[in-house]
């Protein structure tokens, strides 16, 4: 609701230079953002192309610890990359996961 808040609280500054090279500016940065974790929810949420979509969540959140350090953003986001790991690696057909 307020990208300003998230761009000067949570994005780091060296994150804002990166993305300016491309022409965008931070609110740019955080909209986008905002579209591709909704579409990284709705993909879990229907069951659609799950395995691309928590493959992308995953390696987000990998880049999100590694630039913002130990805080509680790296709690919150161990147990977030924990659940895409699972749903990553979890047995595709009824053989595997034993529902036979």
């Amino acid at each position: 609701m307020q990208p300003e808040y998230w761009l000067n609280a949570w994005v780091p500054e060296n994150v804002v230079r990166f993305v300016a090279q491309f022409g965008l500016s931070g609110i740019a940065f955080i909209y986008l953002n905002a579209i591709f974790e909704i579409l990284i929810a709705t993909s879990l949420a229907l069951n659609i192309f799950s395995a691309l979509f928590s493959f992308l969540g995953a390696a987000f959140l990998l880049v999100v610890i590694f630039t913002h350090g130990f805080n509680e953003v790296l709690v919150r986001d161990m147990g977030l990359l924990g659940g895409f790991l699972s749903v990553l690696f979890w047995p595709r057909n009824e053989r595997m996961a034993g529902l036979r």
